[in-house]
């Protein structure tokens, strides 16, 4: 028998059961969602996802049970790093970055939304996050993912408050405002 799933807030992230069955960009098999139907790993589809798939995508995943997953806070002079365990076959996706940061997955592999498109990718892997993005990923094994950011700050909330857009309502308007600094003066 399996053991219940506790849902438990988890901050900026939304991480679902391991059993989900998530289509996303692959056909999920209904004994193993990291599978094809055919019992082999799954390939993406061609088409590129945009942000708005990730938000709906997390609008279905938020009505599942969800599991908390350990995170440790690391502090050094003028640099913050958050360290997420993820574990094998758990869905989630990250809060909108409104600022570029480093991403490092240290530990394990996982199927990772890269550039509008699935990859499995696997530890080492180091990429830089441009402002606006929303990721999505699967873990295909235990993960160690860690986040980058330069600040002084070193209250977590406060760090989050400032970096990211939790809701799309959130990325919303502060995407409304980047348009409008981004535009020409006349």
């Amino acid at each position: 028998m399996q053991k219940p799933i506790t849902t438990l807030p988890v901050g900026d992230l939304r991480c679902v059961a391991p059993e989900l069955q998530f289509s996303l960009s692959f056909p999920a098999s209904q004994e193993n969602p990291l599978t094809s139907s055919a019992g082999l790993p799954s390939t993406p589809l061609t088409r590129a996802h945009s942000i708005e798939d990730v938000f709906d995508a997390e609008d279905e995943m938020l009505k599942m049970p969800q599991v908390e997953l350990p995170v440790r806070h690391i502090f050094s002079p003028g640099v913050y790093a958050r360290e997420l365990t993820i574990f094998a076959g758990c869905a989630l996706t990250g809060a909108v970055h409104r600022l570029e940061q480093l991403n490092i997955l240290s530990a394990g592999k996982m199927r990772l939304l890269v550039d509008g498109e699935f990859r499995d990718i696997e530890a080492p892997y180091t990429v830089v996050s441009p402002p606006g993005t929303k990721r999505i990923a699967v873990a295909l094994t235990d993960c160690v993912w860690t986040t980058i950011l330069g600040t002084e700050e070193t209250d977590p909330a406060e760090i989050e408050r400032h970096f990211v857009c939790k809701t799309r309502e959130e990325y919303l308007e502060w995407h409304s405002q980047s348009q409008q600094l981004s535009l020409p003066l006349e």
